[in-house]
């Protein structure tokens, strides 16, 4: 109980105050302003987010007197750090899909990150951990309370076919240099079991079925419970108006 305490509550429960904290401030602070300014608070997370990447890769080689292939920025959770420049500074074609990319993988990182720490001790490299992933899971919502992003049902192939090609992208470059980099590699504490059973070729392609489906019933199932709110919502406008016709007959 004791190193759950140190390694997984207690920081957690500061993780989350932060987070909470930067997402209610922002999103107060900068509710009437233009989309521009409310995407300031992602750029300086944009930027602390390099630091702490390009930080961690010098620490790394300090401690252990070389660089190895693991410690390439392409791991599931490093991909922010590719998304949030094609919307946070210029918007473009892909603007939109940039920040879906930045909501589910970032909050499934969290959880996945977060699943796991209670095993390891607190160290220089669990502190650097919880801030970059606190961040990322803090942007996630940020961009949901600032309503800089809709859930809409059209939207799920485009995230498909960007969280699907991340993958792909980053799971052979991790086969070709021979490191455990990617969240579908023979290391993997979350699916190397599916690299070390089926192969490469049957593993990511059940892979990338399964981000396929999920995509389809999240943004399938967000569209729902929104079209049954504007019918709530007609529907009780529609009573009022009627009675409000009744009162002046």
């Amino acid at each position: 109980m004791d190193k759950l305490l140190k390694n997984l509550i207690i920081p957690m429960i500061i993780t989350f105050v932060i987070i909470i904290a930067f997402v209610t401030l922002n999103t107060l602070l900068l509710k009437n302003k233009s989309e521009k300014a409310k995407l300031w608070p992602i750029r300086i997370v944009f930027f602390l987010l390099v630091a702490l990447e390009i930080a961690k890769i010098f620490y790394l080689i300090g401690r252990d007197g070389a660089f190895y292939p693991n410690r390439y920025p392409i791991v599931f959770c490093s991909m922010v750090m590719y998304a949030y420049p094609l919307f946070c500074f210029k918007q473009n074609r892909f603007s939109d899909v940039a920040k879906g990319f930045s909501i589910i993988p970032s909050i499934l990182a969290f959880v996945m990150f977060a699943s796991i720490q209670w095993k390891y001790n607190m160290s220089i490299m669990q502190v650097h951990s919880y801030i970059y992933h606190g961040a990322m899971l803090a942007v996630a919502i940020y961009l949901l309370t600032a309503k800089l992003y809709k859930f809409e049902f059209k939207k799920f192939y485009g995230q498909f076919l960007a969280v699907g090609g991340y993958i792909l992208i980053a799971s052979c470059i991790s086969l070709l240099i021979g490191g455990s980099i990617s969240v579908f590699a023979p290391g993997d504490p979350y699916l190397g079991f599916l690299y070390n059973v089926s192969g490469f070729g049957v593993g990511i392609c059940i892979m990338l079925i399964a981000v396929f489906v999920a995509y389809f019933a999240v943004y399938g199932i967000i569209e729902l419970c929104s079209r049954r709110g504007k019918k709530k919502i007609e529907k009780t406008i529609n009573n009022e108006e009627n009675v409000e016709r009744l009162q002046n007959v």
